[in-house]
């Protein structure tokens, strides 16, 4: 025996087109109550700040240290790094960090900007998606609170 699925609509209206008409609408996840309903995130979950910093500082070391640094070659600093190191000793640390700081500084900015274009474009695309939800009880508290309008919605069987 199959368990029950139940749908759970979020107003007695929208229950009543159901029944005439015998179709199911799926909703848009823009409407849901919970913000964090399908969600997806890419912005980092750390201070940007002290990334940058620790960055800057890394490769700092990277630079002055005493000798060559084991790197990646495919990685697009290495090839920056090692020609820099060349030049190492035409300035202080100070004044490298001083340079560094124009190009490193940036990075918060750029982060900052591709994070708000996300956030922007999951809300574009959020608008043509549709969900539909089933259940196998009808009597999930958190179903009727989250997705029938604070429990004045209504439940069909299927």
């Amino acid at each position: 025996m199959h368990p029950a699925h139940f749908f759970k609509y979020n107003t007695a209206d929208t229950a009543k087109k159901v029944l005439a008409t015998q179709k199911v609408r799926w909703n848009s996840p823009l409407n849901f109550n919970d913000p964090f309903d399908c969600f997806f995130s890419l912005e980092p979950k750390f201070d940007l700040s002290q990334f940058v910093q620790k960055h800057l500082e890394r490769f700092l070391d990277l630079l002055f240290q005493e000798n060559e640094p084991n790197l990646h070659l495919e990685n697009p600093y290495s090839e920056v790094l090692l020609s820099m190191r060349s030049q190492v000793k035409n300035h202080s640390r100070e004044e490298w960090k001083k340079i560094l700081r124009l190009v490193f500084g940036g990075k918060k900015e750029f982060i900052d900007a591709l994070c708000i274009y996300q956030r922007q474009m999951w809300r574009t695309e959020m608008a043509n998606y549709r969900l539909f939800c089933v259940c196998e009880t009808n009597d999930n508290l958190l179903l009727w609170s989250h997705y029938a309008d604070e429990h004045k919605g209504v439940v069909f069987q299927f």
